[in-house]
């Protein structure tokens, strides 16, 4: 139950009251308007931002007779009775009746009369009763849908300069009271990576990251870590060339690609080269560890590409490629990995409303909506949530659902546009405002009618980086990064996760969700 100032919750009451009988006094009051009234007012009262009193339950009881039909008997509705009904409701011995059974229930009323049906809204209130469940996933982009009552009880609860344990009381009794078929399929967080990535969806899209949305929820990179995540480029035959992973203040994130050749590269030029076997695609995973993983069970491409991920990270690869040291390295530089609310300080959640131009109210929200999905996420993909299973704590699952989505591409036409994760690919940022992005990433065999030579370049580029011994023969799927302007000595390497354009005019959800997926936020933090 929430607790608020008596004043705060009189005011409140006061509000609700004015807008039932705003809707409902008349001689012909509608059903619908009034139902409604009736159930916010309700369902304030059921989360302890509204109160009940003898007055109130007259007052109802009025409305509620004012529909009984004259023809049907004398039937009255009983002041007490109704007041009984809203203390019990107040003090959370039942639960409110949807505003669907309220409207119904008036209906009846103009039908049939009080007398006759009397115990539908006061003796049985749920015969109708929400169902409590949490949502089901799969994707986002906006905020659910969030009936009125509950939308007050959160924002007058939900504010910088209050306690954190009623907003999430709050927060959990609107998640609790949601129905599945309620929520916009488009509100939860491992998204779909075509969400926001169709319009690219004819090349290898910009994307990934290692922009963190708060410092204080990622760990720092070092030096060593740089030199151990070259040294794995390299034992796997990846020709790195002149680009080199480097933790730096110079970096528009902390740790990013930076082109160190004397020399500028020029436009078209390719940088380097991953083989096909270094990319950790769904299709594949799904032939190399088909026993690992219930795949039958997993109808979202999100969430094949978290098995595939899981199952890397877990099993041993026919290919001999050491999955769990490469993921090792980009664990922790993802979103903003989904925690509880109850676990956040007030200053994060506000840190992430600035960031994104949302109300406090709406991240909160937004935080453990997040953090429910990824447990039911968690739950098909048969991940207990126990320390050590199958190499996995509960931790690094959540770690690698965040960072999952930032790192995913859909991989253009030689990849027949499957969903995987590239190595290089992952470590670039999206550039600033001011700055224009300088590589992109294509399939040999996409690119292949358009570069002259193209062979031999990639060859080149294999032996200046001292892998010709254990490179692997070239294939029309392995990935390039080619840049896409002139690139100066010492500059960052800048991928586009969107195009400037595409967030142009997103609302405060979009941007707040975009904030979650891919660590950077949209608006400028002091």
């Amino acid at each position: 139950t929430l607790h608020m100032a008596p004043a705060e919750v009189t005011s409140t009451t006061s509000n609700y009251l004015e807008a039932i009988t705003e809707v409902c006094d008349g001689d012909m009051p509608a059903k619908d308007d009034c139902g409604g009234a009736i159930s916010n007012y309700i369902d304030a009262l059921s989360v302890g931002v509204a109160e009940s009193n003898d007055m109130v339950g007259r007052g109802i009881a009025s409305y509620l007779n004012s529909f009984a039909a004259p023809s049907k008997g004398p039937g009255q509705h009983n002041a007490d009775a109704v007041t009984s009904y809203l203390g019990d409701v107040s003090r959370g011995a039942t639960s409110p009746p949807t505003r669907e059974s309220i409207v119904s229930y008036l209906d009846t009323l103009s039908k049939v009369g009080s007398g006759a049906t009397s115990d539908l809204f006061i003796d049985r209130p749920n015969t109708q009763q929400r169902t409590s469940s949490r949502v089901e996933p799969p994707i986002i982009a906006s905020s659910p849908t969030r009936p009125g009552a509950y939308l007050d009880a959160i924002s007058e609860v939900c504010e910088p300069s209050k306690a954190m344990e009623p907003c999430v009381n709050a927060v959990s009794i609107y998640l609790d009271n949601l129905s599945p078929s309620g929520i916009s399929q488009s509100s939860h967080s491992l998204a779909k990576p075509s969400s926001y990535l169709d319009s690219m969806a004819h090349s290898v899209p910009s994307i990934g990251g290692t922009r963190s949305a708060s410092p204080t929820e990622f760990r720092q990179s070092s030096a060593s870590q740089d030199l151990a995540l070259e040294s794995w480029y390299k034992r796997h035959g990846i020709a790195t060339g002149y680009v080199q992973v480097r933790t730096s203040e110079e970096s528009v994130g902390g740790r990013g690609m930076f082109w160190s050749s004397p020399e500028a590269a020029k436009d078209a030029q390719i940088l380097a080269r991953i083989p096909k076997r270094c990319v950790l695609e769904v299709s594949f995973a799904r032939a190399k560890w088909s026993e690992a993983m219930n795949w039958g069970h997993i109808n979202d491409k999100n969430l094949e590409m978290m098995a595939s991920t899981m199952c890397a990270y877990t099993q041993t690869d026919p290919a001999g490629v050491d999955w769990r040291e490469w993921i090792d390295t980009w664990l922790g530089f993802g979103g903003v990995m989904p925690r509880p609310l109850k676990s956040y300080s007030s200053e994060e959640i506000q840190y992430l409303a600035t960031a994104s131009g949302s109300t406090f109210a709406d991240v909160s929200v937004a935080i453990e909506l997040r953090y429910n999905t990824m447990k039911n996420d968690a739950t098909k993909l048969e991940f207990p949530f126990t320390d050590g299973a199958k190499g996995m704590t509960g931790d690094i699952f959540a770690d690698m659902y965040s960072v999952v989505v930032s790192r995913c591409a859909v991989m253009g036409p030689a990849w027949d546009y499957g969903y995987g994760i590239i190595p290089m690919h992952d470590m670039h940022n999206h550039p600033p405002p001011s700055i224009e992005s300088s590589v992109e990433l294509h399939a040999l065999g996409d690119v292949r009618p358009h570069i002259e030579g193209l062979d031999d370049e990639v060859t080149n580029l294999i032996h200046l980086s001292g892998i010709a011994d254990i490179s692997p023969p070239l294939d029309e799927q392995d990935i390039l990064i080619v840049a896409r302007r002139d690139i100066q000595p010492g500059e960052e390497l800048f991928l586009s996760y969107r195009d400037a354009s595409e967030t142009q005019g997103l609302s405060s959800n979009d941007r707040l969700w975009l904030l979650f997926q891919y660590g950077f936020p949209l608006f400028p933090v002091e």
